[in-house]
This record gives C-alpha cells, structure tokens and sequence, in this order.
C-alpha cells in the first residue's frame, strides 16, 4: 500500500489512488492545500447534428470518462445553437434540461452526467441551421 495523504509543515496533499504521495507529480495529486481541491479531467466539445428530412432527432451522444468516479463528478456545460448567432447559449452545471421555443415549436435538449459518462440527448428536428454546439468542462472530486 502506497502513502496517499502527506500532512506537513507545507500543508496537506493527498494523491491519486495507487501513487505514493511523496513522489507524486502535480497532475497526480487529487488535493494540494496550496491549490483548488478540484482537478480537472476531461475537457471537449461535440455537435448534436439534425437529421434533416426523417422527422427523427439526433441520436444522443454519449462522453466515457475513462474510468468510473466514486460519486457523480462535476460537469460544466455550455450549449449553443452553432449557427445561429442571434440566440445565445445556456450554461448548465450537472444534469440539465433545457427547453425552448423556435418559430412557435417548443424543442428540449437533456444532458445526463453518471460516475463514468456523460450522455447529451437532443430532441430538436429541424433544419440544418439547429444544430447544437456541446462544450463540456469535468472536474475530479475523488480523494
């Protein structure tokens, strides 16, 4: 078993599980008292796409974390209609849902976030001009 947690005259830091502490790099401590206690993990941005002409909505899209967090992580998004510059964007922090009303239509978009993914679902069928930009920003809050 590897020291996981340092508590000195620098203060406190606690590694990721499985790295020895005292020779952890910064991007492998999880708390550093000198720091934020959050650590960035994954970071991107995807493109819910209509399907013009079936009268069917995109498939959802699905973001893997890469490993599974003990609880639910952190997850910022930002989403935007991607060419329509006269509407602005929605920020979002977690699970969300979002409904809108488009030329007396009312459309919604669902982001889901679970311990190892994220799962963004985009009910809006329209033209091509709908398409939503999904910026996504997902910190770490395991110890």
């Amino acid at each position: 078993m590897v020291d996981r947690v340092l508590l000195d005259a620098q203060g406190l830091r606690v590694s990721m599980p499985g790295v020895n502490v005292r020779t952890a790099t910064d991007a492998q401590v999880t708390f550093d008292s000198a720091y934020s206690m959050i650590v960035p993990v994954l970071k991107g941005n995807f493109l819910s796409e209509p399907r013009p002409g079936t009268g069917q909505p995109p498939e959802p899209i699905t973001v893997n974390f890469g490993r599974t967090f003990s609880k639910v992580p952190l997850c910022c998004f930002y989403v935007d209609l991607e060419k329509n510059t006269e509407v602005r964007g929605n920020q979002h922090i977690g699970s969300h849902r979002r409904s809108f009303n488009i030329n007396g239509t009312l459309w919604s978009y669902y982001g889901r976030v679970l311990n190892d993914r994220l799962v963004f679902t985009n009910n809006i069928v329209g033209p091509e001009s709908w398409e939503l930009r999904v910026r996504y920003f997902i910190w770490n809050f395991d110890l």
